[in-house]
């Protein structure tokens, strides 16, 4: 059941984003990934390994009383795809792994991944039409891992660079998993980090949302 909030209950906004989690195993794998950088402990902030996850869409914050509009928006899409199958294909950086500020974990452009994609334009419309900004930037998932601190020097971060490249090389990162439901996100900072809540799970395929 989805609780309505009018615009006076609905005062203020979520920090909200739609997003896919993983399976516990694949995220307990990938939090493994951070011994291979144990050597710049102080140059990069890791995501605790409950968080990891993908994000399809982020909305930032949203009122309240706008919240039931994601959610219906985002039960149609999920209810337009069926489940599918997505695969790891690597590491990565934003901008680049010579100087990276963002270590991220790729996925494969395969069927699964189309299917993900075409989640992804569906929920751009819907919401489009509900007076949601559409994304700016070219649809390109992934996992991040760890972010490199601001305060660095760019012969620190340039090392970090170092060993992701060195990684790159080694042992290819893999895993496989199907993808069943699409989950609406809150996010609250803190001190200690992001805390996610999942406001609503939403089945592939025909199905009730999930609370």
């Amino acid at each position: 059941m989805s609780i309505h909030l009018s615009k006076r209950e609905g005062d203020g906004t979520v920090r909200t984003f739609l997003a896919i989690d993983l399976p516990l195993s694949l995220k307990t794998e990938l939090a493994q990934l951070k011994s291979d950088f144990a050597a710049h402990g102080s140059s990069l902030k890791w995501s605790a390994a409950d968080l990891l996850h993908i994000t399809v869409k982020f909305l930032g914050g949203v009122a309240n009383y706008r919240i039931v509009d994601v959610e219906s928006t985002a039960r149609d899409a999920a209810a337009r795809v069926g489940p599918f199958m997505l695969s790891l294909s690597g590491l990565g950086a934003f901008p680049n792994p010579r100087t990276p500020r963002v270590i991220w974990v790729g996925l494969v452009e395969d069927e699964g991944y189309r299917s993900m994609a075409e989640l992804f334009a569906h929920l751009e419309d819907g919401l489009a039409a509900r007076g949601f900004p559409r994304e700016t930037r070219p649809f390109s998932p992934h996992i991040t891992l760890a972010r490199t601190r601001d305060t660095i020097s760019a012969v620190d971060r340039r090392s970090v660079g170092d060993s992701l490249q060195r990684r790159q090389r080694g042992a290819n990162v893999r895993g496989t998993w199907e993808v069943r439901d699409l989950v609406v996100m809150r996010s609250d900072l803190g001190r200690e980090g992001p805390r996610y809540t999942p406001m609503a799970t939403l089945p592939f395929g025909a199905g009730e949302v999930r609370r």
